[in-house]
C-alpha cells in the first residue's frame, strides 16, 4: 500500500474506477466536506485529529497541492484503495490488518476490531490446517486453508488451482507475525472503544498463542490499568452496576460513504409502510413532522380524523420478533401465543398463528433459517440483561437471513428501511467483540455467506444495522423471558414525553397504539419509547449527563 498511498496518479486511477465496483465508495469524493471540520469519529477515547492523519497518510513531499481540500480529498482516494486491496484480495489476512489499522487512524475503532477478527479467521484456518498436517487434497482446492496459502505466498487464488506445502514454509512464519499483528490491531482498537475488558481477554489469548512478547505484554498492562480506573469511576456512579464495566462504546456516527438511500429511510421502504399504515389504520396517516428534524424522511402519524380517547389507532403485527429462548406455544413470526388454530410448515417443525405471518415469514426469512442451527445463539441470549444490547443478535438472525433470501443488502431489507437514527443528537451505543463482531460473523457464516469476499455484509453495513436496530427495538421482560421487536408502523410515531396515545400490552401481543386522550384531526400523534415518566418540569432531580461520565452509557 505504501507504494500506492505515494504515487499520485495511481491514487486517481483507482478512485476513478473503484466506485464502479463498490458504488458506494462514490460517496466519499462527491461529498467535498467528508472529511471537512464536520467529520466525526465512532471511537470514544481521543480520537486522532483529522490534521494529523493527513500528517502521516498523506506525506507532504509528494503532495504538489497542500491546500486542506485537496488533501482530504486524496485521504478519501486512499481509503478507496484500501477497500479495493480487499476486493482483489479478500483472503490475504494482511489486507485486512492493513484497513484496520487505516480504521484506527481515521477513528473508526469498531471498523478495526471487525477487520482484525476476520484477519484472525483467516490465519486460524491457515494454522489450524497445517497444524494438523492436513493435505490440500483432503480439504480441497477450493477451501480456505488454500485460498488463504495462496494469498500468503503472493499468487493469485483461482478455483482451478490448489497449492502445495513448499509454498507453505515460508507462508508460516509470515502467518505467525499476521497472527499477533491481528492481535495488536484488534486489542488496540477496543482500547480506542472503552472496551478494556474485551482487550484484556484478546491479549491473554494471544499471549497464550503467540508466545509473550514486550508489545502485547505493554498493550495488556495498558489496558487492564484502564479497565480499573474505569471500575472505580463505575462505582461512584449510582445505579452502575459491575457488568456495564465490561463493555464500551462507540459515538452514534454515519459513516460519509453511506448512501442517502441506505442512510435514513429509503424511498422504496417508506411507501410500501404508508401503503400498509393506511391499510391497517381507519384513523391515522403518515406525513411530514416537524418533531426532530425537516427531512423528507423525518415523517410522523397524524390524526385523519377526531379521535377519542381509548380508540384504536393501530396494530402492528411485525414478522420481526424475537424471544431469547425457544418457544413452541409463540407465533414464529409475530410471537402471539398460539391458539387452537395453528399454522404449520410442512418443512420442519415451526409453527404460525395465522397463514398471514406464514406467508411474511416465508417471504422473508424462513426459507434461508430452514435446517439451519441457532441453538448456540439462543444459549448465549437465555441470560439477557435489560439495559444491554443482548437481543440484537437475534435480530441479525432475521434481518440478515431476509438480506441473503431476498439477494439484497441488508439495509435495504424493507423493515430496516423504516428505522431511522437521529445522527444529529451526540449519543452512545454500545459496543461488544462478542455482539457486535464475532455473532454476526457467525450468524453469515452459519447463513452460508463468504464473509470475506461479500461485501454486502461489510462491517460498517452491520454496524449500522445495528445502530438501526438498537434504536427502534421494543422490550418487555417476564422472568428471565424477553420479548422484543422491530415494528415498522410504530416506528412511525415520534416520541414525546406527554404524548397522546400509549401503547399497552402483554408479552408476545402485537403492538397496538391507543389513543391517550382526545386527538383532533391533522393533529400528530405522539408516543412515549420509555413508558411513564414525569415531564421535565416535574422531575425532582436533574437528569444525570453520561456523556460527562467517561463517554459511557
Amino acid at each position: 500500500m505504501a507504494a500506492i498511498i505515494n504515487d499520485e496518479a495511481r491514487l486517481d486511477e483507482i478512485a476513478a474506477k473503484e466506485p464502479i465496483e463498490q458504488p458506494y465508495l462514490r460517496a466519499l469524493l462527491d461529498a467535498p466536506n467528508v472529511f471537512g471540520q464536520e467529520w466525526r469519529q465512532t471511537s470514544t477515547v481521543d480520537p486522532p485529529q483529522i490534521k494529523d492523519v493527513m500528517q502521516t497518510q498523506v506525506p507532504c513531499r509528494h503532495v504538489t497541492d497542500l491546500s486542506q481540500e485537496s488533501l482530504r480529498t486524496r485521504l478519501a482516494k486512499i481509503l478507496i484503495a484500501y477497500h479495493q486491496e480487499l476486493r482483489l484480495n479478500p483472503y490475504n489476512p494482511k489486507k485486512w490488518i492493513d484497513r484496520g489499522r487505516h480504521y484506527i487512524e481515521l477513528g473508526y475503532g469498531e471498523l478495526a476490531v471487525s477487520d482484525a477478527y476476520k484477519a484472525r479467521l483467516l490465519l486460524d484456518s491457515f494454522l489450524g490446517a497445517f497444524d494438523t498436517n492436513v493435505t490440500y487434497s483432503d480439504l480441497g482446492k477450493d477451501s480456505l486453508p488454500c485460498k488463504v496459502s495462496a494469498a500468503l505466498a503472493g499468487t493469485v487464488w483461482k478455483p482451478d488451482m490448489g497449492t502445495d506445502r513448499e509454498h507453505d514454509a515460508g507462508s508460516l512464519s509470515s502467518a505467525k507475525f499476521l497472527q499477533q499483528q491481528a492481535f495488536l490491531v484488534m486489542a488496540s482498537a477496543l482500547i480506542y472503544l472503552r472496551g478494556y475488558y474485551d482487550a484484556i481477554q484478546v491479549l491473554d489469548e494471544a499471549i497464550v498463542l503467540c508466545g509473550t512478547c514486550e508489545q502485547l505484554q505493554n498493550l495488556r498492562s495498558q489496558a487492564e490499568e484502564k479497565f480499573r480506573s474505569f471500575e472505580q469511576l463505575h462505582q461512584e456512579i449510582p445505579g452502575f452496576g459491575t457488568q456495564s464495566t465490561k463493555v464500551g462504546g462507540v459515538k452514534r456516527v454515519a459513516y460519509p460513504w453511506i448512501s442517502p438511500e441506505e442512510l435514513g429511510r429509503g424511498n422504496k421502504a417508506l411507501k410500501k409502510v404508508k401503503s400498509k399504515f393506511e391499510t391497517t389504520s381507519t384513523n391515522a396517516t403518515l406525513g411530514l413532522s416537524s418533531v426532530g428534524g425537516t427531512t423528507s424522511d423525518n415523517l410522523g402519524v397524524f390524526a385523519r380524523q377526531n379521535i377519542s380517547r381509548r380508540d384504536l389507532i393501530v396494530t402492528d403485527r411485525s414478522a420481526f420478533t424475537v424471544f431469547n429462548v425457544q418457544r413452541k406455544e409463540n407465533c414464529w413470526a409475530c410471537s402471539e401465543p398460539l391458539g387452537h388454530s395453528v399454522v404449520r410448515m410442512s418443512c420442519c417443525n415451526v409453527m404460525f398463528c395465522s397463514e398471514s405471518c406464514k406467508t411474511e415469514a416465508t417471504n422473508s426469512y424462513h426459507r434461508v433459517l430452514c435446517g439451519k442451527d441457532f441453538t448456540w445463539l439462543y444459549e448465549a441470549s437465555k441470560d439477557v440483561n435489560e439495559l444491554s444490547n443482548d437481543m440484537i443478535p437475534l435480530f441479525l438472525m432475521k434481518i440478515l437471513a431476509t438480506a441473503v433470501q431476498q439477494n439484497a443488502k441488508p439495509l435495504k431489507v424493507a423493515c430496516v428501511g423504516t428505522l431511522k437514527i437521529d445522527y444529529k443528537k451526540p449519543s452512545w451505543s454500545i459496543f461488544k467483540l462478542h455482539d457486535n463482531v464475532v455473532t454476526p460473523v457467525k450468524i453469515l457464516q452459519t447463513l452460508g455467506i463468504d464473509i470475506f469476499k461479500d461485501m454486502r455484509f461489510d462491517s460498517w453495513a452491520l454496524q449500522t444495522l445495528i445502530l438501526r436496530i438498537e434504536n427502534n427495538k421494543l422490550e418487555h421482560k417476564q422472568g428471565k423471558v424477553m420479548h422484543s421487536a422491530i415494528c415498522p408502523l410504530f416506528s412511525m410515531f415520534n416520541h414525546d414525553c406527554d404524548p397522546s396515545a400509549e401503547w399497552p400490552g402483554r408479552q408476545g401481543d402485537p403492538v397496538s397504539v391507543i389513543a391517550k386522550k382526545d386527538i383532533k384531526a391533522g393533529e400528530e400523534i405522539t408516543v412515549s419509547y420509555v413508558g411513564e415518566i414525569p415531564l421535565e418540569s416535574d422531575r425532582p432531580v436533574p437528569v444525570v449527563d453520561w456523556d460527562q461520565q467517561e463517554g459511557h452509557l
